[in-house]
């Protein structure tokens, strides 16, 4: 916890010392280049891969609905911190994958690059967690999501798994921003 935001560790808060989650925020928003997507009041926005929630908290101002999701819990619990003062989000730890159950991933919370694709002959130095998955396709199904404005990834990698889920969502999103 910081005057700027709420942190799972001492080392991640030290890179908002300047701008605080806001200023951490617009930096990724323009990063995303997501100016060009023109977000605004009732556009439903899919963050996929929210870790403690600056994009989410940047992204409020335009007061769209958001889905923040993430595979590490520590990470989501910080997001519902950051941003406890926008009621138009829901926020849960879930992986999106191209394909539905309980998935395997490597934890590494402190790097912010928990991923679901990691080698499994290398058993060293790995620290296995196991998250419930689903496609994009089946996201939107079980939360009748017609239309997306945009569907944010940043997935360490795990991009074009979460592509293969999503043949029928696809279709009903505006923009895709992918990291």
């Amino acid at each position: 916890n910081s005057k700027t935001g709420y942190y799972y560790n001492k080392e991640r808060s030290n890179r908002y010392i300047f701008g605080g989650l806001d200023g951490i925020g617009k930096k990724l928003y323009e990063k995303y280049q997501l100016e060009k997507v023109n977000i605004k009041k009732g556009d439903v926005v899919i963050e996929i891969g929210s870790n403690i929630g600056e994009l989410t908290h940047y992204i409020s101002k335009f007061n769209p609905f958001i889905y923040a999701l993430d595979i590490e819990q520590r990470a989501l619990d910080c997001l519902v911190l950051n941003c406890s003062n926008y009621k138009k989000i829901r926020a849960k730890k879930i992986a999106i994958w191209n394909r539905s159950g309980l998935l395997s991933f490597d934890s590494k919370l402190n790097e912010a690059s928990s991923s679901l694709l990691f080698s499994k002959n290398s058993k060293k130095n790995l620290n296995l967690q196991t998250v419930k998955a689903m496609t994009l396709d089946q996201f939107f199904l079980e939360n009748k999501i017609q239309k997306a404005k945009l569907v944010k990834v940043e997935a360490e990698g795990g991009e074009p798994e979460i592509l293969e889920g999503a043949s029928r969502a696809l279709k009903t999103i505006e923009f895709i921003s992918l990291d």
